[in-house]
């Protein structure tokens, strides 16, 4: 699988990006930017009224915030792929994990958000996950709780920054995937293995869950972002991903 990364100037070049993915078979894209100011009323309006009882949830501020920016800029982009208005999208749940797609369309796509930064992945007809976090202290137990066995015995030879660094890349990779299925946490995490060395490709490993066939599914690392991880899954028949690093569009215009 072909995989290029790429930095845009601003949220117009990215736009532009998306509508050339329209009629692409076999190519997926991952889109990420910086959600770290306030969102404008137009973004808001652009929501449904799902998303705006959702965003009305959040107790602080800044956390309303960076959810109205991130899904603006989801509806943007996949305005730009549809050739559709962006407030006229309508979503759905399918799937025995009612995952969420859009209405009449092909198109799969899927959102993450962590703190000051937004992803998402598309791709026509072809499942996708996507996932990125801030790089930030967790406790050592975690692995033993999510991790497998064989992944808890590649940590384990690993410390300080690097034993870090290798849990992120594991639960990145495993979020990833988990989200393409749309199954999220309902599938065990210790069923199924990722790579997390330093030096070894993304990639899933093992796995005796029907829905994470090693044969069915593609990672590939995202490290575009200084203190953040990331991973993007990709169904199999993905030739080649794109990664489009959105540089100085602190809010989607």
């Amino acid at each position: 699988m072909q995989t290029e990364s790429f930095h845009l100037r601003d949220w117009t070049a990215a736009l532009e990006r998306a509508r050339s993915l329209r009629l692409q078979s076999g190519y997926a894209a991952a889109f990420l930017w910086p959600v770290n100011v306030a969102p404008s009323l137009q973004d808001l309006q652009m929501l449904d009224a799902d998303e705006q009882r959702r965003a009305s949830r959040f107790v602080q501020p800044v956390h309303r915030e960076r959810f109205i920016a991130a899904h603006a800029g989801l509806r943007r982009l996949l305005a730009s792929c549809t050739g559709a208005l962006p407030e006229s999208l309508q979503f759905e749940r399918a799937g025995a994990y009612h995952k969420p797609c859009l209405q009449s369309a092909t198109l799969r796509f899927n959102l993450s958000h962590s703190q000051d930064w937004a992803a998402v992945a598309i791709a026509d007809d072809y499942e996708v996950g996507i996932d990125i976090e801030a790089v930030r202290p967790i406790e050592p137990e975690l692995p033993q709780r999510y991790f497998s066995v064989q992944e808890q015995i590649a940590l384990a030879q690993l410390s300080g920054a690097e034993w870090l660094e290798g849990c992120f890349r594991a639960w990145t990779r495993k979020e990833a995937l988990l989200k393409a299925t749309g199954a999220g946490l309902a599938l065990p995490l210790g069923e199924f293995t990722v790579s997390l060395a330093t030096n070894a490709p993304a990639a899933l490993l093992a796995s005796v869950l029907p829905e994470l066939l090693v044969e069915d599914w593609s990672l590939v690392h995202l490290d575009c972002i200084p203190e953040y991880c990331g991973a993007l899954a990709v169904a199999r028949g993905v030739e080649r991903v794109a990664i489009f690093t959105v540089e100085g569009a602190a809010a989607c215009r």
